[in-house]
Formats: C-alpha cells, sequence, structure tokens
C-alpha cells in the first residue's frame, strides 16, 4: 500500500487550476454522484488533475537518485519535451541536477537531444 506524505505538501508548486480543481472535491465530498451527473466535463478535468498530481507525487516521494527521477519523468513523456518540462515533474532537483541526467541520459541512448539552446527538446528513443 503507497502511503501519502502530505507534509510534503508545502514543498510543491501548485498552480490555479489544481488547486480549485481539489477545491470543487472538497465541496462535493459524499456527493459524488450528484457531481458526476452535473458536471461531467469538470470530472475529466479532476481526473487528470489527479493523474498529474499522481504522476509528480511518485516521481518525488521516492529517494531515488537524481538520475534515475529523471528518467522516470522522462518515461511519463510522449513524444518532444523540454528540460522545462522534465522539471515541472520533479521540482525538488535543481536545473543543473536535470541538466546533467538528461545529458547522462542522452549519452546512454535513452533520450536523443534536438536542437539549440533555447530551442532544445528531447525526445525518448524507446518510441
Amino acid at each position: 500500500m503507497w502511503i501519502f506524505n502530505y507534509a510534503n505538501l508545502k514543498d510543491y508548486r501548485w498552480d490555479s487550476e489544481i488547486l480549485g480543481l481539489v477545491a470543487q472535491i472538497h465541496e462535493f465530498k459524499g456527493k459524488q454522484e450528484l457531481y458526476l451527473k452535473q458536471e461531467p466535463a469538470a470530472l475529466e478535468k479532476l481526473l487528470a488533475a489527479y493523474r498529474d498530481f499522481d504522476t509528480r507525487i511518485s516521481l518525488v516521494d521516492d529517494k531515488l537518485p537524481a538520475i534515475e527521477m529523471v528518467r522516470k519523468a522522462v518515461c511519463e513523456k510522449i513524444g518532444k519535451f523540454t528540460k522545462s518540462e522534465i522539471m515541472e515533474l520533479v521540482p525538488s532537483l535543481s536545473n543543473t541536477s536535470v541538466e546533467n541526467s538528461l545529458t547522462q541520459l542522452m549519452k546512454a541512448g535513452v533520450v536523443d537531444r534536438h536542437g539549440r539552446g533555447k530551442a532544445t527538446f528531447y525526445t525518448r528513443t524507446d518510441v
């Protein structure tokens, strides 16, 4: 069973949309059937926010080395992704740690780098 550590929540950056969706969940607590009938589109957003939240928590909750955290984040991405997108998934890592981990993954053949400077993006080699 996965144990969630609520004490770590204060360390994460949350955008207003996710906070609003969490507030909606709390507002309809115990009235799920009513909410499902009235707000099916909002439910889809809530589900997407929960999946995003679960992914972020699973990436940072474990005490893994930086390269393994970045590797897990890369496995969540489909198609092109940037260093900034990886940093959003692993906010506990510094810019340098993410850069070094991406370089190591590139040398190991896990990702390919495309472009230069601000136009740099990465793709997974296994897709």
